[in-house]
């Protein structure tokens, strides 16, 4: 499910099909909003986490280290940059490891959804693989759960006190109540069988 944003500068009420209707000139751009079954968050820390993937037996090296773009409890999207990668939909990699600082190392299993090209603000193009956990044990889901959370308040309170912006308690309390919701919404649809 998903929705789209524009802006458009004039308005105008017209008459279509003998109704009243709105008519807009065409948006130069249009932002496509994904709505996302859990809370995930971009990896922007200095040391960016990464993901440690064993390769098939035909390449040299056995296992690569791939830069993770951002984490859920749903999965993973990786950054491909290794020439020996190269990320399909459908396949699964197993015994794959991803470090949380401060919390452990998850051991999961993923399989690839989709690959797409973003361009990069340099101009540079990099291939981008959505993945999601499958089987993954509620222990790792939970501490994936508790890295999002622990990143969140690191970065609430690194905003404080670099003063980025005036403190509103009520802001604040309501974007942590949204965290929050989003985190216990995530735990209900995994707990939920079948779906």
């Amino acid at each position: 499910e998903s929705k789209i944003q524009f802006i458009c500068t004039a308005i105008r009420k017209i008459q279509f099909e003998g109704r009243n209707a709105f008519s807009i000139d065409l948006p130069e751009s249009l932002l496509r909003i994904k709505k996302r079954q859990y809370y995930q968050i971009t990896n922007a820390s200095p040391t960016p986490l990464k993901c440690i993937i064993p390769l098939p037996n035909e390449h040299n090296s056995n296992k690569t280290e791939i830069t993770i773009h951002d984490i859920s409890c749903g999965g993973i999207t990786l950054i491909e940059q290794d020439p020996l990668v190269n990320f399909k939909c459908g396949v699964i990699y197993k015994n794959c490891q991803i470090a949380l600082p401060g919390i452990g190392t998850l051991n999961i299993a993923i399989r690839v959804k989709n690959t797409y090209k973003v361009t990069l603000e340099n101009g540079l193009i990099c291939k981008h693989a959505g993945c999601e956990f499958i089987n993954s044990p509620q222990e790792m889901l939970e501490m994936v759960r508790h890295y999002i959370s622990k990143l969140k308040q690191e970065e609430i309170k690194q905003a404080i006190s670099e003063n980025r912006f005036k403190v509103n308690p009520e802001a604040v309390a309501d974007r942590l109540l949204e965290t929050v919701r989003e985190l216990i919404r995530s735990r209900n649809q995994e707990s939920k069988p079948g779906e």
